[in-house]
């Protein structure tokens, strides 16, 4: 027989995320390595919200809300948010040729199109990055050589 499994981190943080959040998504390195783009993860469950910087404590398990560089769009998928937290994460001079391939592969049409919609909420080197991975969605022009 089998013990009970612990629930995961991302269930910890959705019970613990305040009524006012809606959204909990994973931050930095852990959304870079779930998207494929990085081997690292952050040692303790680290959660990107737009309220102010906290930590939870429940069953035995902290979890760390911090609040994100660039905001949580609410009206977007998960899987966008997490592309946002990932390439915040990178940063600009990381953001190379496969990371906008494997993004482009990884979000949707209708994914691009919401994060076209709000790049009046990131900064520019973001939306140029975000340009990029449309461009790469749509024509594959960044394979493409001149």
């Amino acid at each position: 027989m089998l013990g009970l499994l612990s629930p995961s981190a991302q269930n910890i943080a959705r019970a613990a995320a305040s009524k006012r959040v809606n959204k909990v998504i994973s931050s930095g390195a852990t959304a870079a390595n779930k998207l494929g783009l990085s081997t690292q993860i952050a040692a303790k469950p680290t959660f990107v919200t737009n309220e102010a910087t906290r930590k939870k404590k429940i069953g035995g398990q902290t979890v760390v809300f911090k609040r994100t560089k660039v905001p949580v769009i609410e009206n977007i998928s998960d899987l966008a948010n997490l592309t946002l937290q990932a390439l915040v994460h990178l940063g600009k001079k990381n953001i190379d040729e496969p990371t906008i391939i494997r993004c482009a592969n990884v979000l949707t049409k209708r994914d691009i199109k919401k994060l076209m919609a709000h790049l009046d909420q990131t900064p520019s080197w973001l939306a140029d990055a975000i340009h990029r991975i449309k461009r790469e969605k749509e024509d594959g022009s960044i394979c493409k050589k001149s």
